[in-house]
């Protein structure tokens, strides 16, 4: 078995955007996705792109690239290029993702009230 992608460390200073991560890499991962964009924009709990609501409620975002190192990035798209999980379901994904990277059933907690698109 080849080594796991760490990310269960890095999710710890900010889980909103982990949790977002994780439900992009399971619709990607349904969809037969090959690649995740470093420049991919994600809610996040601080970062550097903000976005004020008209209420005035302030939103942060952040680059999948400001959270991780390209190595990483490299590793998770060779993990999307080897999986043929197109159309397999929520639970054949979850274990995928269990297998090839150190994120444990507590990180997939975001998948729990998530529904997988097909296109």
């Amino acid at each position: 078995m080849t080594k796991k992608i760490a990310l269960a460390n890095k999710s710890r200073s900010n889980r909103e955007f982990f949790d977002w991560l994780i439900r992009v890499l399971a619709d990607e991962l349904n969809i037969g996705g090959k690649e995740l964009c470093g420049d991919l924009i994600l809610p996040s709990w601080t970062m550097k792109i903000t976005w004020e609501d008209p209420d005035g409620k302030k939103w942060y975002f952040g680059k999948v690239s400001d959270f991780l190192s390209k190595k990483t990035i490299k590793d998770l798209n060779n993990m999307l290029e080897s999986a043929d999980l197109k159309n397999a379901g929520l639970y054949k994904i979850r274990d995928f993702l269990l297998q090839h990277t150190d994120l444990t059933d507590c990180h997939l907690t975001a998948l729990n009230d998530f529904e997988l698109h097909n296109k």
